[in-house]
Protein backbone atom coordinates (compact mmCIF):
# COMPACT_ATOMS: atom_id res chain seq x y z
CA UNK A 1 0.00 0.00 0.00
CA UNK A 2 1.19 3.26 -1.04
CA UNK A 3 1.37 5.53 2.12
CA UNK A 4 3.21 8.15 1.69
CA UNK A 5 3.97 10.51 -1.87
CA UNK A 6 6.51 13.12 -1.94
CA UNK A 7 5.73 16.25 -3.84
CA UNK A 8 8.58 18.63 -3.99
CA UNK A 9 7.94 22.38 -3.42
CA UNK A 10 11.10 23.67 -4.46
CA UNK A 11 10.36 24.77 -7.28
CA UNK A 12 12.18 27.74 -9.10
CA UNK A 13 8.66 30.07 -7.73
CA UNK A 14 10.36 29.50 -4.46
CA UNK A 15 13.49 30.91 -5.37
CA UNK A 16 15.95 33.88 -5.38
CA UNK A 17 16.83 35.26 -8.80
CA UNK A 18 14.97 31.96 -10.53
CA UNK A 19 16.90 29.46 -7.81
CA UNK A 20 15.81 26.53 -5.98
CA UNK A 21 17.26 27.47 -2.88
CA UNK A 22 18.38 24.46 -0.60
CA UNK A 23 18.31 23.84 3.62
CA UNK A 24 15.38 25.59 4.36
CA UNK A 25 14.56 24.23 7.42
CA UNK A 26 12.29 23.08 10.44
CA UNK A 27 9.07 22.90 7.93
CA UNK A 28 5.90 22.81 9.97
CA UNK A 29 2.51 22.80 8.11
CA UNK A 30 -0.30 25.26 9.42
CA UNK A 31 -3.32 23.34 11.31
CA UNK A 32 -5.24 24.52 8.45
CA UNK A 33 -3.64 22.37 5.79
CA UNK A 34 -2.78 25.91 3.90
CA UNK A 35 0.40 26.65 4.31
CA UNK A 36 4.17 25.60 5.04
CA UNK A 37 6.35 28.10 7.48
CA UNK A 38 10.15 27.26 7.20
CA UNK A 39 13.84 28.87 8.23
CA UNK A 40 15.60 29.78 5.30
CA UNK A 41 18.96 31.94 6.20
CA UNK A 42 17.67 32.96 9.58
CA UNK A 43 14.36 34.00 8.56
CA UNK A 44 11.20 33.05 8.84
CA UNK A 45 9.27 32.32 5.40
CA UNK A 46 5.64 30.64 4.15
CA UNK A 47 4.54 29.04 1.17
CA UNK A 48 1.05 27.57 0.13
CA UNK A 49 1.47 23.93 0.62
CA UNK A 50 0.51 23.04 -2.49
CA UNK A 51 3.69 25.42 -3.53
CA UNK A 52 4.27 28.91 -4.79
CA UNK A 53 6.05 32.39 -4.39
CA UNK A 54 7.41 32.09 -0.37
CA UNK A 55 6.45 34.84 1.27
CA UNK A 56 9.41 36.41 4.21
CA UNK A 57 7.90 36.95 7.03
CA UNK A 58 10.70 38.20 9.48
CA UNK A 59 13.88 40.63 8.16
CA UNK A 60 16.46 40.23 10.67
CA UNK A 61 20.65 40.16 11.04
CA UNK A 62 19.43 37.58 13.86
CA UNK A 63 18.77 34.31 13.40
CA UNK A 64 15.36 33.20 13.34
CA UNK A 65 14.11 29.10 13.08
CA UNK A 66 12.04 26.75 14.36
CA UNK A 67 8.68 28.13 13.72
CA UNK A 68 5.51 26.84 15.06
CA UNK A 69 1.76 27.83 14.34
CA UNK A 70 -1.17 28.48 16.85
CA UNK A 71 -4.15 25.66 16.23
CA UNK A 72 -6.06 28.93 14.54
CA UNK A 73 -3.41 29.50 12.05
CA UNK A 74 -3.05 32.77 12.79
CA UNK A 75 -0.12 32.82 14.49
CA UNK A 76 3.32 31.43 14.52
CA UNK A 77 6.12 31.69 16.96
CA UNK A 78 9.72 30.93 16.76
CA UNK A 79 13.34 31.30 18.39
CA UNK A 80 15.62 34.24 18.05
CA UNK A 81 18.70 35.38 19.19
CA UNK A 82 17.75 39.06 18.90
CA UNK A 83 18.90 39.85 22.48
CA UNK A 84 21.77 37.93 22.24
CA UNK A 85 20.27 34.60 23.30
CA UNK A 86 17.38 32.40 21.97
CA UNK A 87 13.68 33.25 22.79
CA UNK A 88 10.44 32.43 21.97
CA UNK A 89 8.86 35.38 19.63
CA UNK A 90 5.25 35.48 18.79
CA UNK A 91 3.80 36.91 15.80
CA UNK A 92 1.02 37.30 13.37
CA UNK A 93 1.00 34.63 10.74
CA UNK A 94 1.41 36.95 7.61
CA UNK A 95 4.28 38.63 9.20
CA UNK A 96 4.60 41.54 11.04
CA UNK A 97 6.45 42.90 14.58
CA UNK A 98 7.50 39.69 16.93
CA UNK A 99 6.36 40.18 20.27
CA UNK A 100 8.98 38.78 22.94
CA UNK A 101 7.25 35.75 25.33
CA UNK A 102 10.62 34.69 27.29
CA UNK A 103 13.12 36.82 28.79
CA UNK A 104 15.54 34.15 30.49
CA UNK A 105 19.33 34.57 29.84
CA UNK A 106 19.41 30.63 28.53
CA UNK A 107 18.30 29.08 25.14
CA UNK A 108 14.50 28.70 25.02
CA UNK A 109 12.86 26.73 21.56
CA UNK A 110 8.65 26.88 20.92
CA UNK A 111 7.24 23.27 20.64
CA UNK A 112 3.49 24.14 20.30
CA UNK A 113 1.05 26.51 21.25
CA UNK A 114 -1.99 25.39 24.03
CA UNK A 115 -4.96 24.05 22.60
CA UNK A 116 -6.80 27.73 23.51
CA UNK A 117 -3.61 29.24 22.05
CA UNK A 118 -3.40 31.07 24.78
CA UNK A 119 -0.11 29.43 26.24
CA UNK A 120 3.52 27.92 24.39
CA UNK A 121 4.51 25.11 25.22
CA UNK A 122 8.85 25.49 25.22
CA UNK A 123 11.72 23.77 26.16
CA UNK A 124 15.01 25.13 28.26
CA UNK A 125 18.00 24.33 30.08
CA UNK A 126 16.72 26.81 32.88
CA UNK A 127 16.42 24.93 36.51
CA UNK A 128 16.14 20.90 37.18
CA UNK A 129 13.78 19.73 39.94
CA UNK A 130 15.90 18.45 42.98
CA UNK A 131 14.30 15.10 42.66
CA UNK A 132 15.74 14.69 39.30
CA UNK A 133 18.64 12.35 38.96
CA UNK A 134 19.78 13.42 35.50
CA UNK A 135 23.35 15.55 35.67
CA UNK A 136 22.30 18.92 34.54
CA UNK A 137 23.43 19.62 31.21
CA UNK A 138 22.28 22.46 28.52
CA UNK A 139 21.70 20.31 26.07
CA UNK A 140 18.86 18.85 28.31
CA UNK A 141 16.13 20.82 28.55
CA UNK A 142 12.97 20.98 30.77
CA UNK A 143 9.83 21.75 29.23
CA UNK A 144 7.74 24.51 30.57
CA UNK A 145 4.91 27.14 29.11
CA UNK A 146 4.37 30.51 29.29
CA UNK A 147 1.59 33.14 28.32
CA UNK A 148 1.28 34.26 24.98
CA UNK A 149 1.48 37.89 26.09
CA UNK A 150 4.51 36.65 28.39
CA UNK A 151 5.05 36.57 32.34
CA UNK A 152 7.09 33.99 34.64
CA UNK A 153 7.03 30.40 32.98
CA UNK A 154 5.15 27.55 34.57
CA UNK A 155 7.80 24.42 34.81
CA UNK A 156 5.55 21.18 33.00
CA UNK A 157 7.85 18.44 33.21
CA UNK A 158 11.38 18.42 35.11
CA UNK A 159 12.67 15.39 33.13
CA UNK A 160 14.26 16.56 29.25
CA UNK A 161 11.05 16.28 27.57
CA UNK A 162 11.74 17.92 23.91
CA UNK A 163 9.88 18.48 20.63
CA UNK A 164 6.65 17.91 22.99
CA UNK A 165 2.80 17.89 21.41
CA UNK A 166 -0.34 18.17 23.02
CA UNK A 167 -3.50 16.36 22.27
CA UNK A 168 -6.70 17.85 21.31
CA UNK A 169 -8.05 17.04 24.82
CA UNK A 170 -5.05 18.01 26.57
CA UNK A 171 -4.64 14.96 28.16
CA UNK A 172 -1.55 13.69 26.69
CA UNK A 173 2.07 15.20 26.00
CA UNK A 174 3.96 13.08 23.25
CA UNK A 175 7.55 14.16 23.78
CA UNK A 176 10.71 12.46 22.86
CA UNK A 177 13.77 12.41 25.80
CA UNK A 178 17.31 13.04 25.60
CA UNK A 179 19.53 11.14 28.06
CA UNK A 180 22.66 12.53 27.25
CA UNK A 181 24.98 14.82 25.27
CA UNK A 182 25.04 13.15 21.86
CA UNK A 183 24.02 14.99 18.88
CA UNK A 184 21.14 13.96 17.63
CA UNK A 185 22.62 13.74 14.29
CA UNK A 186 25.14 11.53 15.38
CA UNK A 187 24.96 8.57 11.90
CA UNK A 188 24.01 4.53 13.08
CA UNK A 189 23.91 6.00 16.48
CA UNK A 190 22.40 3.04 18.71
CA UNK A 191 23.49 3.28 22.86
CA UNK A 192 22.34 3.56 26.03
CA UNK A 193 21.30 7.54 25.31
CA UNK A 194 19.87 7.42 22.11
CA UNK A 195 16.51 9.03 21.92
CA UNK A 196 13.06 7.46 22.70
CA UNK A 197 9.20 8.68 22.67
CA UNK A 198 6.82 8.94 25.48
CA UNK A 199 3.63 9.94 26.55
CA UNK A 200 2.88 11.64 29.27
CA UNK A 201 -0.58 11.34 30.96
CA UNK A 202 -1.48 15.55 32.19
CA UNK A 203 -4.31 13.62 34.75
CA UNK A 204 -2.42 10.95 36.46
CA UNK A 205 1.28 12.31 35.77
CA UNK A 206 2.82 8.37 34.53
CA UNK A 207 5.03 8.81 31.66
CA UNK A 208 5.07 6.04 29.29
CA UNK A 209 8.08 4.36 27.12
CA UNK A 210 6.84 4.16 23.34
CA UNK A 211 9.76 2.96 21.67
CA UNK A 212 12.51 0.55 22.60
CA UNK A 213 15.00 1.06 19.52
CA UNK A 214 18.00 1.48 20.12
CA UNK A 215 18.73 4.16 17.71
CA UNK A 216 17.45 7.58 18.04
CA UNK A 217 13.32 7.94 17.92
CA UNK A 218 12.20 11.32 18.27
CA UNK A 219 9.93 14.01 16.92
CA UNK A 220 6.37 13.26 17.35
CA UNK A 221 3.19 14.41 16.66
CA UNK A 222 -0.02 13.18 16.77
CA UNK A 223 -2.12 12.15 13.61
CA UNK A 224 -4.84 14.16 12.82
CA UNK A 225 -7.43 11.88 14.75
CA UNK A 226 -5.23 11.77 17.66
CA UNK A 227 -5.72 7.79 17.15
CA UNK A 228 -1.72 7.45 15.99
CA UNK A 229 2.10 9.05 16.21
CA UNK A 230 3.98 9.93 13.49
CA UNK A 231 7.70 9.79 14.38
CA UNK A 232 11.46 9.60 13.29
CA UNK A 233 13.59 6.22 13.63
CA UNK A 234 16.92 6.35 12.94
CA UNK A 235 18.12 3.12 12.00
CA UNK A 236 20.94 1.40 11.52
CA UNK A 237 21.81 3.30 7.68
CA UNK A 238 21.97 6.46 7.00
CA UNK A 239 17.78 7.00 6.69
CA UNK A 240 15.61 8.39 8.73
CA UNK A 241 12.58 6.73 8.66
CA UNK A 242 8.97 8.19 8.93
CA UNK A 243 7.55 5.61 10.81
CA UNK A 244 3.89 5.48 12.55
CA UNK A 245 2.58 4.14 15.72
CA UNK A 246 -0.42 3.55 17.26
CA UNK A 247 -1.02 5.61 20.52
CA UNK A 248 -4.12 3.94 21.77
CA UNK A 249 -2.82 0.17 22.38
CA UNK A 250 1.08 1.88 23.01
CA UNK A 251 1.68 -0.75 20.07
CA UNK A 252 5.56 -0.78 19.22
CA UNK A 253 4.76 -2.34 15.87
CA UNK A 254 5.49 0.44 13.31
CA UNK A 255 4.69 0.89 10.16
CA UNK A 256 7.70 2.54 7.71
CA UNK A 257 6.42 5.07 5.37
CA UNK A 258 9.60 5.87 3.57
CA UNK A 259 8.78 4.27 0.04
CA UNK A 260 10.67 1.14 -1.48
CA UNK A 261 13.32 2.54 -3.34
CA UNK A 262 14.24 5.58 -1.55
CA UNK A 263 16.73 4.26 0.24
CA UNK A 264 19.05 6.98 0.07
CA UNK A 265 16.64 9.37 0.83
CA UNK A 266 17.62 10.95 4.35
CA UNK A 267 14.63 12.73 5.82
CA UNK A 268 16.26 15.10 8.66
CA UNK A 269 13.23 16.44 10.30
CA UNK A 270 10.13 15.25 10.35
CA UNK A 271 8.73 18.18 10.80
CA UNK A 272 5.11 17.82 11.28
CA UNK A 273 1.37 16.78 10.43
CA UNK A 274 -1.60 18.63 10.52
CA UNK A 275 -4.71 17.81 8.15
CA UNK A 276 -4.44 15.86 5.71
CA UNK A 277 -0.69 16.91 5.16
CA UNK A 278 2.88 15.95 6.28
CA UNK A 279 6.12 17.89 5.59
CA UNK A 280 9.71 17.13 5.81
CA UNK A 281 13.08 18.31 5.51
CA UNK A 282 14.74 15.87 2.99
CA UNK A 283 18.39 17.24 3.36
CA UNK A 284 17.30 21.42 3.09
CA UNK A 285 14.54 20.15 0.24
CA UNK A 286 11.54 21.50 1.50
CA UNK A 287 8.62 17.97 0.71
CA UNK A 288 5.08 17.90 1.03
CA UNK A 289 3.25 14.33 0.75
CA UNK A 290 -0.42 13.22 1.43
CA UNK A 291 -1.53 10.96 3.88
CA UNK A 292 -2.42 7.85 2.58
CA UNK A 293 -4.79 4.64 4.25
CA UNK A 294 -2.30 3.72 6.97
CA UNK A 295 -3.27 0.70 8.60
Amino acid sequence: MKLLTYLSLCSSAIAVAETTPDWMRYPMVSPDGTAIAFTYQGDIYRVPVQGGTAKRLTSHPAYDSMPIWSHDSKKIAFSSNRNGNFDVYVMEAEGGMPQRVTTHSGKEQPYCFSRDNKEIYFGAATEKSATNVQFPHRSSKELYRVDLNGGRPVQVLSNTAENAVISKDEKTLLYNDNKGPESEWRKHHTSSIARDVWAYDTTTGKHTKLTTFAGEDRNPVFTNDGKHVYYLLFGQSTVIDLVLDILISYNRTCNQLREEGDEQRIVEDIVTRHSAAVAVDDVGQLLEGKEGDAQ
